[in-house]
């Protein structure tokens, strides 16, 4: 017995529609694509350009998103630990997850520290002669006198939810 379904003027139209829904989207990524590469090509002509004041602008475009990125990340990812673990709720997997996790941020933790206390030892800053940080200091005051807005402004902008209250 053979399956007959008749082929109603609904469903061409559905069919018709379903073809161009997919014909538009397609259409779509190729201008988003084509829009990403002139960009990329913009970019690479204003950087080689180097203009200071589109420099100094981009720069601090690019300094405010990524403060603002690392503004979000870490609260982003602990949110995401702590309903992952949620999720899991009293199953006996989760205390050995768990633990797992607090060892590996702790392990990471202590090699970053190490990495720091191995490079700070190695280059010795402390030890610089006297001339070298006198030098230094009489060029406090010329850098300090030279903050802009953009300086101002990225001072105000946080990378961490909690340097506003500390």
């Amino acid at each position: 017995m053979a399956d007959q379904h008749k082929h109603t003027p609904h469903d061409e139209v559905e069919e018709q529609a379903q073809a161009a829904l997919s014909a538009a989207k397609l259409s779509g990524q190729k201008r988003q694509l084509a829009l990403w590469i002139a960009a990329l090509i913009v970019g690479g002509i204003l950087g080689w350009a180097n203009v200071p004041a589109l420099n100094d602008l981009f720069s601090f475009i690019a300094t405010v998103f990524t403060r603002l990125f690392q503004f979000v990340a870490v609260p982003t990812i602990a949110l995401a630990v702590i309903t992952t673990l949620a999720a899991l709720g009293t199953k006996r997997d989760t205390g050995r997850i768990f633990a797992h996790a607090v060892t590996y941020t702790l392990l990471t933790t202590i090699c970053a520290a190490a990495v720091g206390l191995a490079l700070f030892l190695w280059l010795a800053p402390a030890n610089l002669p006297a001339d070298v940080v006198g030098a230094g200091a009489s060029d406090v005051p010329g850098k300090l006198e030279g903050l802009s807005y953009y300086d101002h402004f990225l001072s105000i902008v946080p990378n961490n939810v909690l340097a506003p209250f500390v």
